[in-house]
């Protein structure tokens, strides 16, 4: 799995920081979406309402593996999950926000108390990655599907898992406050999505899988009842992704670190 660094990066001034997220509101946020999604709602078929499951092209992996494929490098076919990226204007800040998730600590097999978008593997039941993302959003913290409106999905990412997610981005109701309903979740957060644009809190490390370098990014968060979050891994690189389409700006540091 090999070494780690911490990645360098120039803090900006605060007047650039400032301009880089400001004037952004969630109807602009949801038509930059809605323009950017790799699958639009309603492009599944002549009657389809939802995005079709992933074709796999362009299949962008975390942790250095880019398959060219839906098959694992056995040749059986790849497991499939979605998460959801709850969006919502925060009057608290009046920017736009994301609902995560902290998983428990006691009663889940995989991901131990780490941070996470709502989701997790598809079943039988689901048609399509949003049928997934919307399931397992209302299981695990209670979100309806009429409080959604869904943007449409972005590119599927490999998990250094071998699993192939897909993030679905939707906007949720002002009055949706989601809450853990499963035993599987702790905690229910917000967080301002400039977050993931911000080289404050932010650091980066580089590891090795198969001699293959690749940059895992860390977001340090403390939310409002003062409970302090690592937001890092797939669910960062995710965030990244919406926080540049939202923003229509780069991240103020540096997405990959070099490989000594």
């Amino acid at each position: 799995r090999g070494s780690a660094l911490t990645s360098p990066y120039a803090v900006p001034s605060a007047l650039t920081m400032k301009s880089l997220w400001q004037r952004v509101s969630l109807k602009e946020a949801s038509e930059r979406l809605r323009i950017a999604s790799s699958v639009k709602v309603g492009e599944g078929g002549q009657n389809s309402q939802y995005p079709p499951r992933p074709t796999f092209t362009g299949l962008v992996g975390v942790g250095g593996l880019k398959p060219e494929s839906g098959a694992d490098p056995s040749g059986r076919p790849r497991a499939t999950a979605a998460v959801l990226v709850p969006l919502f204007e925060d009057g608290a800040d009046g920017g736009v926000s994301v609902w995560l998730t902290k998983r428990s600590t006691t009663k889940v097999s995989t991901h131990r108390g780490e941070v996470s978008l709502p989701g997790g593997k598809s079943d039988n039941t689901d048609a399509t990655p949003v049928d997934t993302a919307m399931r397992e959003a209302k299981e695990e913290v209670g979100i309806a599907s009429q409080d959604l409106s869904i943007l449409g999905c972005l590119g599927p990412l490999l998990s250094k898992h071998g699993l192939v997610v897909t993030p679905v981005v939707s906007t949720v109701a002002a009055h949706c406050v989601p809450r853990p309903r499963t035993e599987e979740v702790d905690v229910v957060f917000k967080t301002p999505l400039s977050t993931f644009l911000k080289p404050e809190n932010h650091f980066a490390r580089l590891y090795h899988e198969n001699d293959t370098p690749y940059t895992i990014h860390f977001f340090k968060y403390r939310d409002e009842h003062q409970q302090d979050h690592v937001i890092w891994g797939l669910t960062a690189a995710i965030l990244i992704r919406v926080a540049t389409i939202v923003y229509n700006k780069e991240p103020l540091f540096p997405k990959h670190i070099s490989a000594m």
